[in-house]
């Protein structure tokens, strides 16, 4: 464990692993929730995001980078560089900006024109929009709430003027919104987590749409490893709050087919707990 938690005691380390077993383990054991529209829509859509649209925090701040620290200061204990370490909130959220940007980068090409499905109220793009301005960024959710939100966000910040923010259902091939995708670079960041009984269908949705390449980071079990400890607690949050464990192997599937060709898998190196690392899968059509 002290390698796990190079700059905590064990003691520490063993308080914050413990911890994240128990929750995960009371969530299997009372209260399993299955993931479904409804459960989705009333954690996102009729939760954070419409109280994010009602107090519109971004107005508190001047700054893109402010706001996307926030002001939190307490401590966090995260995963930095491959490396679990404690940290406050802010100083997280400020190095994620560069982080985001430095990940996402090697694996759009030469392009310019980046889409985010599934961009919620817009954090990552604004991330991405202010560590690369030259950027041209699309984003596209269901919610409206999250949409709403997202153009206030760029609206307040004004950068990106010519950012597109619309909605789409990822699960409906004939969604008039999906053909935007076409020749850019795509990418999903802990959205596809959320339907974990439509990935099949979502990913041949995306790939019927022939995006230029495809960048999936969500959370999964496919690359955790029995033998380490440090993956229990990410793989029992997975079970208890019902997230996907499907797409690897759809995306696989499909390269088998002829239809894919997987570029590189991997883990995330940043995370805000211990316990839901981004696992990275990267395709692009054939």
């Amino acid at each position: 464990m002290l390698e796990a938690f190079p700059n905590l005691g064990l003691p520490k380390q063993t308080f914050y692993w413990t911890k994240s077993l128990a929750k995960s383990l009371g969530r299997l054991l009372v209260k399993r929730v299955r993931r479904d529209s409804t459960v989705v829509a009333s954690e996102y859509d009729g939760g954070h995001w419409a109280k994010l649209l009602n107090e519109a925090p971004w107005q508190n701040f001047n700054k893109a980078k402010d706001y996307l620290a926030g002001v939190d200061s307490s401590a966090l204990v995260c995963r930095i560089g491959n490396q679990y370490k404690k940290v406050t909130k802010q100083d997280y959220y400020r190095d994620r900006i560069y982080a985001l940007s430095e990940f996402i980068a090697p694996y759009i090409l030469d392009t310019r024109r980046v889409v985010e499905l599934g961009c919620g109220t817009g954090y990552n793009l604004l991330s991405l929009a202010t560590s690369d301005p030259e950027l041209q960024l699309e984003g596209y959710d269901l919610s409206p709430n999250g949409i709403a939100a997202a153009r206030q966000l760029f609206k307040h910040f004004g950068c990106s003027p010519g950012i597109v923010l619309d909605q789409i259902d990822l699960t409906l091939a004939s969604h008039p919104n999906f053909p935007a995708i076409h020749n850019k670079a795509v990418f999903t960041f802990f959205c596809l987590e959320q339907i974990p009984y439509s990935i099949d269908k979502v990913v041949e949705n995306i790939l019927r749409q022939r995006p230029l390449r495809v960048v999936h980071v969500e959370p999964g079990v496919d690359l955790l490893r029995a033998g380490n400890p440090m993956d229990w607690p990410n793989w029992l949050y997975v079970r208890s709050v019902d997230y996907q464990t499907q797409l690897f192997r759809c995306i696989e599937r499909l390269e088998s087919a002829g239809q894919l060709k997987v570029i590189e898998r991997r883990r995330l190196p940043f995370s805000p707990t211990i316990q839901n690392d981004g696992m990275c899968i990267i395709w692009e059509p054939i």
